[in-house]
């Protein structure tokens, strides 16, 4: 490798910017919250909202961009100083969950092509472990791919970083592209609070990103298994807001349950997010019982041989022995229904 002093200088250097864009530099000012893709509100005044916070997420976006390309930059200049790419066995790579993001499986295609047919143009960036080991920072999905090929080794840069400033840089690099969806966000933000152990309020100051909107995208962890599943499982998950895991994280699990009913039309846009909770509230109200219909017993001495019961929609009429309902039994209730009906005209 190039000289260590120079390299650890260029290594805090880079780290120092990390701090600086991400907020948590001396006098840095604090980015956005992430804007919300799904505003769950309708009704007067709601063009007027929409215009703000189209122009609002607009200005984040922008923000968020140019962040993004500076530390593209930064992580670009600093592998630029080490020495040269090391040829990496695959089987040598250590994968720590939750890192690798979540393309569309057009994007994951598309990747597979291209790397099936050039140069691995960006090496993939790992950190030494010792005993010939090393930890995958960045570059999941390359790696994967280059196994599906049957590929054995890949060119990897190796970052002089700790296992803090590892995780921060795989989670940051990934939480900073805009393509990024609440679900996404969500995994990134549980892999961090568990790794670093820190509060809400320090992963503000850490990542920029304010504490009620990473308060919201951690509604996912109320949700059920089969929900979480669902989302996980779709083509993509940019159509399931925080803000809807916020609503349905606050219902029963019977609830919760029921969702799972409506989700497809929930993913179509065929129903919003407030008409969805309606119809699961609609549907677990409890029901008015019947009452139940009236009944007149007939006996023969002390013995019950026949019952009537009626309501608004029929009457019946049944006997326990067949002998009981005689002809003339017949005709008597013909007459009395009857002379009943004749009154009514």
């Amino acid at each position: 490798m190039k000289d260590k002093k120079a390299l650890a200088g260029s290594l805090a250097s880079f780290k120092a910017d990390i701090q600086s864009s991400s907020g948590e530099g001396e006098g840095a000012t604090p980015a956005p919250s992430l804007p919300p893709r799904v505003r769950p509100m309708t009704g007067p005044g709601g063009m007027a909202l929409a215009g703000r916070e189209l122009q609002e997420s607009y200005i984040e976006t922008r923000e968020a961009q140019a962040r993004v390309s500076e530390l593209e930059a930064k992580v670009e200049e600093l592998m630029q100083k080490q020495s040269n790419d090391l040829e990496l066995d695959l089987n040598d790579l250590v994968i720590k969950p939750g890192r690798r993001r979540k393309l569309t499986l057009e994007q994951y295609n598309e990747l597979k092509h291209n790397l099936a047919n050039n140069t691995l143009a960006t090496p993939v960036s790992v950190r030494a472990l010792g005993g010939g080991r090393y930890e995958l920072i960045a570059g999941h999905n390359r790696v994967d791919i280059y196994r599906e090929l049957g590929r054995l080794t890949i060119r990897a840069t190796v970052l002089d970083v700790s296992e803090d400033e590892a995780s921060r840089l795989a989670f940051y690099t990934n939480l900073l592209s805009v393509k990024l969806t609440d679900y996404q966000q969500y995994l990134g933000f549980k892999v961090r609070l568990e790794e670093s152990g820190k509060s809400l309020r320090e992963l503000e100051a850490e990542s920029g990103v304010s504490r009620s909107s990473i308060s919201r995208l951690m509604s996912f962890d109320k949700l059920l298994p089969d929900l979480l599943a669902a989302i996980e499982n779709a083509p993509n998950s940019d159509w399931f807001s925080a803000y809807a895991a916020e609503a349905i994280g606050r219902m029963t699990p019977p609830e919760q349950q029921k969702v799972l009913e409506f989700l497809p039309l929930l993913q179509a846009e065929k129903l919003s997010l407030s008409a969805l909770i309606n119809k699961v509230s609609l549907a677990l109200a409890p029901k008015e019982k019947a009452a139940p219909a009236p009944r007149h017993e007939f006996k023969l001495g002390q013995k019950v041989v026949g019952e009537l019961r009626h309501n608004n929609r029929g009457l019946s009429l049944t006997f326990s022995k067949t002998d009981i309902l005689s002809p003339e039994l017949v005709e008597a209730i013909k007459t009395t229904v009857a002379e009943h009906l004749a009154a009514k005209k």
